[in-house]
């Protein structure tokens, strides 16, 4: 009995439309597999060529009926052997997809228009499905790994007779059985059109099985990864049930640092084995958990099953297991960290309380040798020699408010200047008997210097300052001082001026006599940093140096 043959291509058409749904539904669900976009191209193709199979009785241009629909086919089948070679994540030979469709189109060409022949057609194109088919098989076999050896060794058979069949069939067109029409019921075309539609399920059916074989055999991978995670970490892992809080899972961590054994975990709950030493903690957890679903860095203490305390850091989330709401927890054993921060607290503690200590008894003893100095400064006669111990009186004064302040910060190796400077100007310009006839104007900006800068800088300004109250405005009923601090680029400058008498042109840092600018000039070298005089209307004394 003969079969239609337009009746099989309609069969063939809705098929091939069936497993084009099909593949697009593993393409919706697979996103994370390259390849199968390219095999729901492939089967596209493969629709659209059988349809038009089917009108080619009615469609006269043989560019449509003819040509288009065998490309289609062929393009189709290439898009299947790119897919599955992105599937494995290779790369597919394009020299031979190339090579493949430039012998094709124009023999193609020449037998469809200029010597037309259905015969030598009907071979040329079935020798490029062979190709293509037999590629595929290829590189299945290429790709065999033994976590899908089943699915693949199916593929690879069914692709490789498919591609004999087709070898075989190009044979027949060319000897034993030629047509005259594409229609013809002969059973060679029968049986070739049986194959087709078995081509296109079997491809389908394979191909979802390749797919879903990969994935049970990554799920099964990651399932037991996570397993050797679960059970190697060190921290104490669970798996509770929500409704109940009862222990599903445990991993060793848990049990090396709880002491119970699994089976003394497994099915209890909370209030059974009775880890948590504080139950407020417990409901805090499970409140944020309930609120937010996830909780970190959770700070607990906890007792093991013989009753020593520790404290546990841990972090939770709430997943679902078949539908189920669980909480996976994760706690580490901070104890000994913990012992250690308030070791180390607690010395540091007591080194503030000693550097507290030291530097008031600086201050102390500073403020003796002030008062020694200015004892012995009274009981003298010689002018110059009172005047050096008031000096020295000075320089120790500006020390001691440095001193003064490091006592009373926190930090005891920076200071805010805008804190230091201003005290420590108010100190140097108390020590004048004229100091109620000049004005001083602070503009200190607030930034931070370190205590061994503080040092120099401080007797710099002292000696400045001193220099300026003893000389500048002699003969003068009233003077001005502008004292100014500024950072900009990393580099800090104080400047001091004043509308005194002036600085003579010949009196300058690098060859003074007086012993006061000569330490001047030396502790600017010890902050690395420059000093220099400006004489106009008023006298400016501009320091800078890196901060």
């Amino acid at each position: 009995m003969n079969i239609d043959i337009r009746t099989l291509i309609i069969i063939i058409c809705i098929a091939t439309v069936f497993e084009l749904i099909a593949i697009f539904i593993q393409y919706k669900i697979n996103k994370v597999y390259s390849g199968i976009g390219w095999w729901l191209l492939g089967f596209t193709s493969l629709a659209v060529a059988y349809g038009l199979l089917f009108f080619r009785g009615f469609i006269t241009s043989q560019l449509i009926s003819i040509i288009l629909a065998n490309l289609l086919i062929l393009i189709g089948k290439t898009f299947i052997y790119i897919g599955i070679a992105r599937f494995f994540n290779k790369k597919e030979n394009l020299k031979i997809i190339i090579s493949i469709f430039t012998i094709f189109l124009p023999f193609y060409f020449y037998y469809t228009y200029i010597n037309s022949n259905i015969n030598i057609r009907t071979s040329i194109v079935f020798t490029a499905y062979a190709i293509i088919t037999l590629m595929i098989s290829q590189i299945l076999y290429r790709n065999k790994t033994k976590s899908i050896r089943a699915s693949i060794n199916l593929n690879v058979s069914l692709f490789f007779i498919l591609g004999s069949f087709f070898l075989f069939r190009a044979f027949l067109a060319l000897t034993v059985n030629p047509i005259n029409t594409l229609f013809t019921p002969t059973i060679v075309q029968t049986s070739t059109f049986l194959i087709l539609f078995s081509e296109g399920f079997l491809m389908t059916f394979g191909l979802i099985i390749l797919v879903n074989h990969r994935l049970n055999s990554e799920n099964r991978e990651n399932q037991e990864n996570l397993e050797l995670i679960f059970n190697t970490s060190p921290d104490a892992v669970s798996i509770t049930r929500m409704t109940d809080g009862k222990y599903i899972k445990v991993n060793e961590g848990f049990n090396a640092i709880i002491g119970f054994s699994r089976e003394e975990i497994i099915g209890k709950t909370n209030s059974d084995i009775k880890i948590w030493q504080n139950n407020e903690d417990r409901q805090k957890l499970f409140k944020t958990l309930s609120s937010e679903g996830f909780c970190e860095n959770f700070e607990a203490l906890f007792q093991d099953k013989y009753g020593k305390q520790m404290v546990g850091l841990m972090s939770a989330k709430v997943i679902n297991l078949n539908d189920i709401q669980h909480i996976i927890s994760v706690t580490r054993d901070i104890t000994d960290r913990k012992q250690n921060e308030d070791r180390i607290k607690a010395l540091l503690s007591e080194k503030e309380t000693i550097l507290r200590e030291v530097h008031h008894r600086i201050k102390n003893n500073m403020n003796t040798i002030n008062s020694l100095i200015a004892i012995q400064a009274e009981s003298l006669t010689d002018s110059s020699a009172i005047s050096a111990l008031k000096d020295a009186g000075s320089r120790v004064q500006s020390m001691m408010v440095l001193y003064d302040k490091l006592y009373q910060s926190s930090d005891f190796e920076k200071i805010s200047l805008a804190d230091y400077l201003p005290d420590l100007i108010d100190e140097i310009i108390l020590n004048f008997p004229n100091n109620d006839s000049v004005k001083v104007e602070k503009h200190i900006e607030d930034f931070i210097l370190d205590a061994k800068k503080l040092h120099p800088l401080g007797i710099i300004i002292n000696e400045l300052l001193t220099n300026i109250m003893k000389y500048a405005f002699t003969n003068k009923q009233e003077g001005l001082i502008v004292i100014s601090a500024a950072i900009k680029d990393g580099t800090a400058s104080v400047i001091i001026q004043d509308n005194g008498n002036g600085i003579p042109d010949s009196i300058n840092f690098e060859n003074s006599t007086g012993f006061g600018l000569i330490l001047v000039g030396e502790l600017t070298k010890q902050l690395e940093g420059n000093i220099k005089i400006e004489r106009s209307k008023l006298t400016k004394i501009i320091l800078e140096f890196k901060i």
